[in-house]
């Protein structure tokens, strides 16, 4: 997922600087979850499970999924007047840790037969 995202920025916005920033942090929670067995990559499934909910299909291209995770970063956090020269690495954390609790509440509710 983080990859399609990556790939899709650059044709989804003109400021990728902060969405990439934010999925720097991502990714290196993914990684970290992976190699520590006691830590979860909840957030990564959140995250792919939120995108999803927000795509009018399953064949989405790159730039759709990334069109998809901007909207759900833009609506966890109103970053929007934050310049890209201004988006530092406590910027990044905010938005990240703002996007974090927005998957939480909204995204796990958990799907059952």
């Amino acid at each position: 997922m983080i990859p399609r995202i990556r790939a899709g920025l650059p044709g989804a916005t003109n400021n990728s600087m902060k969405y990439d920033a934010i999925l720097r942090i991502v990714e290196l929670q993914s990684q970290q979850a992976t190699d520590n067995p006691d830590d979860d990559d909840r957030q990564l499934t959140l995250l792919a499970r939120a995108i999803m909910a927000n795509l009018d299909n399953t064949d989405a291209s790159d730039a759709d999924i990334a069109s998809a995770f901007i909207a759900l970063v833009n609506a966890a956090a109103d970053q929007d007047n934050i310049e890209e020269e201004q988006f530092d690495e406590e910027a990044t954390s905010f938005a990240w840790q703002s996007l974090e609790e927005h998957l939480r509440d909204g995204y796990t509710n958990r799907q059952g037969g």
